[in-house]
């Protein structure tokens, strides 16, 4: 599963994944009702609609296209069906003393408001399923007459689980809101604020993990050659475009697992998982894509780093120290090339 990033992503995701359950339920009703004496014309042709519906809904989901208008078609056809099953559950059937029907709309009644807090804000998702409920309590209130006693027991607990579930998507949805401003938080105070790349505190979190889980993993150490030279000459604001460039550079160039931040300053790190050597060899791909590459305000750079793979039972000190003194030889030797320690 892709890494959810924002609450969008994450609707996206309930979305690609509830849509088929319910294109399979509406898809056996579809071939199954037209054989039962009870099923109703109308509602075949209605469950043929929606299914037609949610397989283009899901689509355009999928691809990422029309996605409030989809939202809001759903929201329209979703409140029609609801409120027209519930109307037939009790006019029809409780009403006139036949077997009560409401079962189905209970079933589904909890995934209707999850959409409706879904679609809408908490406030206007709160308003619109209150009034929902007032309109199918009305439904059931005018019926109360000729409702049995024992199907007047289910319309009653029908209508308590509604509002019990109207509140609990309610407090949900604040609680959900709550967690992702958190994890925004998070995000935040673990990334650079000039790159927008992970910082020391998150490598240090990553080396952290690394060790604990004792799998073979390198580090590559690398800084910007002569950088102070760029601050000196162009001044400190074509310094901090240089390393944005640069991190921009780097990191559509790693793959997911090879972990990339700014340790400070003009050096950064990345973390892979491997031996030395296939750090060696990703460090020598970038170093040739900064040289060859040239920055908008400073031409043309290079860089130089240095690489070592972690040796079990060492300390997150001793692993950086060696990286960094493989940096450091790559400087003395004559700066724009890798060092291996």
């Amino acid at each position: 599963m892709k890494r959810i990033r924002s609450v969008e992503d994450l609707k996206r995701m309930i979305y690609l994944w509830s849509i088929p359950p319910i294109v399979l339920a509406l898809g056996i009703y579809s071939l199954l009702a037209p054989h039962l004496a009870e099923a109703q014309g109308f509602y075949i042709m209605a469950s043929r609609l929606l299914l037609v519906w949610y397989t283009a809904v899901w689509l355009l989901i999928y691809r990422k296209r029309f996605i409030r208008f989809v939202e809001l078609g759903t929201l329209a056809l979703l409140t029609f069906a609801h409120i027209a099953t519930v109307y037939d559950g009790i006019f029809h059937s409780m009403a006139q003393g036949k077997e009560p029907v409401l079962g189905i709309s209970a079933i589904w009644m909890p995934a209707v408001l999850l959409v409706f807090f879904l679609i809408l804000s908490a406030r206007p998702a709160l308003i619109y399923s209150l009034t929902i409920f007032g309109v199918l309590l009305c439904f059931g209130v005018g019926k109360l007459a000729h409702v049995s006693h024992e199907n007047l027991l289910s319309l009653c607990q029908f209508y308590i689980a509604y509002i019990v579930y109207i509140f609990m998507f309610y407090f949900a949805h604040y609680l959900f809101r709550l967690f992702a401003e958190l994890e925004n938080v998070k995000k935040r105070a673990l990334a650079d604020a000039l790159t927008g790349i992970p910082n020391r505190h998150q490598i240090d979190i990553w080396l952290e993990e690394r060790m604990e889980q004792r799998s073979p993993f390198s580090i590559i150490f690398f800084d910007m050659d002569h950088f102070k030279a760029i601050n000196d000459t162009y001044g400190h604001k074509v310094g901090d475009s240089v390393l944005q460039e640069l991190a921009g550079l780097v990191q559509k160039r790693l793959s997911e697992e090879q972990l990339f931040g700014r340790w400070g300053g003009e050096e950064f790190l990345i973390l892979m998982p491997g031996p030395a050597e296939d750090a060696l060899q990703l460090a020598e791909q970038l170093r040739q894509a900064i040289h060859a590459y040239s920055f908008l305000a400073a031409g043309t750079r290079t860089a130089s780093f240095g690489v070592t793979a972690f040796r079990s039972g060492e300390t997150a000190e001793a692993l950086l120290d060696r990286a960094d003194r493989g940096l450091y030889q790559s400087k003395a030797d004559g700066r724009n090339r890798v060092t291996m320690t």
